[in-house]
């Protein structure tokens, strides 16, 4: 089976792709912040988190092995679809049968409702990994980005009307639901593959000895970075886990973007090198200087403006999730750093995939269960702080297994988080001239930091610039 391409320049549909999806889920985030309630968030985060993990345990074992496979046969994709299949199954049926006792758990009448309902997109997740690792393996991004910028927007349209017309809870159910059976319809007819009943131990066998070592990782991150809703909502109200949910997935579905669109890119580029360290090691310090130029900027620029963003664009009523916004900004300034993680599973060394997600989910759960104690703001900031021991550890294991050293790893990221932080600090700055919360100081801090970086950028010319104009614009050499 083709993999595709391998021209870079699938990295410029990647960022067009998640931009745009990014950007209309910001729209309809805000549309939906405005008519919905910080409880309706709250009884969502914890339905969307418990099948999230499950997803993870569904998919994680294949999804990699898919793209990576040196050889993808007919009978793989079959096997990898009927083993999927029966394992959502069975986990729906376990959670349809838990949900009561989920929501006496919380203290949430709604939440047997919900997660049944919801729990649904287990079962369509299925087909939805099989066709979108065909998409990834086969580098076919421009389809990508067409397919999702119409499903977030029948999405949206759907949250829209039915928050609009008084469903509350159950218009963030549906949405989610409708994206699901959007992109699986899509994905079919974009790839034109369809399951038959073939079925091989041996195949199964074969993906799982790439894939369960990776399972590990993937559920370990996917668990670590989704349990804090969970844990959050037995101690404190539904309220503030709105407040919480909203404070961090605004810049999240901001930033996340471009982070996704460089490891779902950079995956089967590095794949095709992983028996060329040199030339994988070259590809990978590009990448690293490419994405924190990128994305560091982004992070702490929205740092800079929550407060505006908040009051003016969310509401009065989101006024206590600042802080977290503000916090939740910080730790995606280091997200560009998990595109090195790429690397370590290309070569193969899904052990060390394992035991850096590991150090991170140790971390984050420590970190979490001392700083719900403290506050909301404390569980925000231990997020940064496990990103700084994900940071380590995956930076030990390149050095180890692709002589990347410290010295070169910190030179290459330093110049653009100097840069972003002086930035940080200037748009901050302009509070101290323009007190008063308005549109007109949004507007002036949005100018000023984008100014300040441009121009940081011509005067100090760091070397990621013209790796930066020369992947979007005239592809890789």
């Amino acid at each position: 089976m083709d993999r595709g391409s391998s021209n870079p320049k699938n990295f410029l549909f990647r960022i067009i792709e998640n931009f745009g999806t990014q950007a209309i889920q910001l729209v309809i985030s805000i549309v939906l912040a405005r008519l919905l309630v910080p409880e309706n968030y709250g009884v969502v985060a914890i339905a969307s988190t418990l099948i999230t993990i499950l997803t993870s345990i569904v998919q994680s074992s294949f999804n990699t092995p898919l793209v990576q496979k040196k050889e993808l046969t007919e009978v793989d994709l079959c096997s990898s679809f009927i083993m999927m299949f029966i394992l959502a199954s069975g986990l729906y049926v376990v959670l349809f049968l838990c949900a009561p006792l989920i929501s006496v758990l919380y203290s949430m009448p709604e939440l047997t409702s919900v997660i049944r309902v919801l729990g649904i997109v287990l079962i369509i997740g299925s087909w939805n990994s099989i066709q979108l690792a065909l998409i990834y393996r086969n580098t076919r991004f421009r389809e990508s980005l067409i397919i999702n910028l119409f499903t977030i927007l029948v999405q949206g349209l759907v949250g829209i009307v039915l928050a609009y017309l008084g469903y509350g809870v159950w218009s963030l159910v549906f949405s989610q639901i409708t994206a699901q059976v959007m992109l699986a319809i899509l994905y079919g007819l974009c790839n034109h593959w369809r399951p038959r009943l073939y079925f091989s131990w041996q195949s199964i066998r074969s993906i799982w000895k790439i894939g369960l070592p990776l399972f590990g990782a993937e559920l370990l991150t996917i668990a670590s970075t989704n349990i804090n809703p969970m844990i959050i909502g037995l101690k404190y109200s539904n309220a503030d886990l709105g407040l919480y949910q909203k404070g961090n997935t605004i810049p999240t579905t901001i930033v996340n973007g471009i982070v996704t669109a460089c490891t779902t890119v950079y995956l089967p580029m590095m794949s095709r090198l992983q028996d060329e360290k040199q030339r994988l090691l070259e590809m990978l310090r590009e990448g690293s200087r490419m994405a924190t130029y990128l994305i560091v900027p982004i992070a702490l620029g929205l740092c800079a403006i929550s407060k505006e963003f908040v009051l003016l664009i969310l509401g009065e009523r989101w006024e206590q999730a600042i802080p977290y916004m503000q916090l939740s900004c910080i730790a995606l300034a280091f997200y560009p750093l998990r595109i090195r993680l790429q690397a370590i599973k290309a070569i193969g060394e899904a052990r060390h995939a394992l035991t850096t997600n590991a150090v991170h989910a140790i971390s984050s759960c420590t970190l979490l269960f001392i700083s719900i104690y403290i506050s909301l703001e404390a569980v925000t900031f231990s997020i940064v702080l496990a990103e700084l021991f994900f940071a380590g550890t995956s930076g030990m294991y390149l050095k180890r297994d692709l002589g990347y050293a410290w010295l070169d790893q910190i030179r290459d990221i330093l110049p653009s988080y100097v840069m972003s932080a002086a930035m940080c600090a200037l748009v901050m700055g302009v509070e101290y001239l323009m007190p008063t919360v308005s549109l007109l100081s949004l507007l002036t801090k949005i100018i000023v930091g984008i100014g300040t970086y441009v121009a940081m950028t011509f005067i100090f010319r760091p070397m990621v610039a013209n790796v930066v104009k020369e992947w979007l614009f005239h592809g890789h050499r």
